[in-house]
């Protein structure tokens, strides 16, 4: 039993304490650890106002502090505080005092003074003066009083990705604008191995048929993400539906197998669909004389969604839109 006095110039929480060897330097396993404590001088506080800490299973080991319980007590500044540190029903190694228990420093420094105390049995220890063998854990941060006002900005912005509108202002090119969306950064595709970046963007399209654009945008304070596409027909020098055909394709939606009917002239050309990122997945030629013609197409190992079938010639193009599901 012995006194800590906080003289570390602010509140001193102890954390913790771990006890020495047994009686003589010895071992001891799983043996039974107490801690006690009472607000004041151990030596005028009355038994009442002692307190637990905490109890626990420990093993002590010669040499050594290994019997360690974890405690959380603050003893406020310059303040005096009385603890018992011991075993439940064995006996630990001390040093013989020469000093006045509750009084005379065992251990000083800049933060508290370890008084020499007594030894024996809670809560009547008869034996004086002892000098307890063990190590205090302690931090000298305590609970602060101190309250500052700050102020921060929470975002609940999330990414929206929008198209407001996709403008050919001359065969090929294209002009973009992503009115409505929200975001940090702006990244295009358009289906022509082409890219850009900003809110808004422009391509030209080599060739004439449908391309899919698409926009990324990226909200980087949330870290969310958001993606849409569109479809443009770029027309290059072609009377666009100018085939003088009449051109459907059916069963549309269609599980795979479709036909693509032509009535009209005679008529030579190739056919490309085109699937949603813009990449032409099948080509092909076709001859037709003139009247009705079918052209059968096998779609039944592409993945479901929206595919656009481009019909080129020389005497114009078109474009259908063919759903697969």
């Amino acid at each position: 039993m012995f006194n800590i006095i906080n003289t570390s110039g602010g509140p001193l929480t102890i954390t913790g304490f771990a006890q020495g060897p047994g009686a003589n330097n010895s071992a001891l396993n799983n043996v039974a650890m107490i801690v006690h404590y009472t607000p004041g001088d151990y030596l005028t506080q009355p038994t009442a106002s002692w307190v637990q800490l905490a109890s626990g299973t420990v093993s002590l080991s010669p040499n050594k502090c290994t019997g360690y319980l974890p405690v959380s007590v603050t003893i406020p500044t310059g303040a005096t505080y009385g603890f018992f540190v011991g075993l439940v029903s064995n006996s630990v190694q001390y040093t013989t005092g020469t000093g006045t228990p509750g009084v005379t420093p065992w251990f000083t420094n800049n933060d508290m003074v370890i008084t020499q105390g007594r030894g024996g049995t809670f809560p009547n220890p008869a034996f004086s003066p002892r000098n307890w063998n063990g190590k205090v854990f302690y931090g000298t941060v305590g609970c602060s009083e101190i309250r500052k006002e700050v102020a921060f900005v929470v975002s609940t912005d999330t990414a929206k990705a929008v198209i407001a509108s996709a403008t050919q202002t001359a065969p090929g090119q294209f002009n973009f604008a992503s009115t409505g969306s929200n975001g940090h950064l702006y990244q295009w595709t358009f289906g022509n191995g082409l890219t850009a970046s900003g809110p808004t963007a422009s391509t030209t399209y080599a060739s004439g048929g449908a391309f899919t654009a698409t926009l990324v945008v990226t909200d980087t304070v949330c870290g969310t993400v958001d993606s849409t596409f569109t479809v443009v027909n770029s027309t290059i020098g072609l009377n666009e539906f100018g085939l003088d055909q009449a051109v459907q394709v059916y069963p549309n939606p269609s599980n795979g197998l479709v036909q693509l009917v032509f009535e009209g002239s005679a008529l030579e050309g190739n056919l490309e669909l085109v699937n949603p990122l813009g990449q032409v997945v099948l080509a092909q030629s076709f001859t037709k004389d003139a009247g009705a013609y079918n052209h059968p197409l096998n779609l039944s190992d592409l993945s479901k969604g929206i595919y656009h079938v481009r019909i080129l010639s020389s005497e114009g193009s078109t474009v259908l839109r063919v759903v697969l599901q």
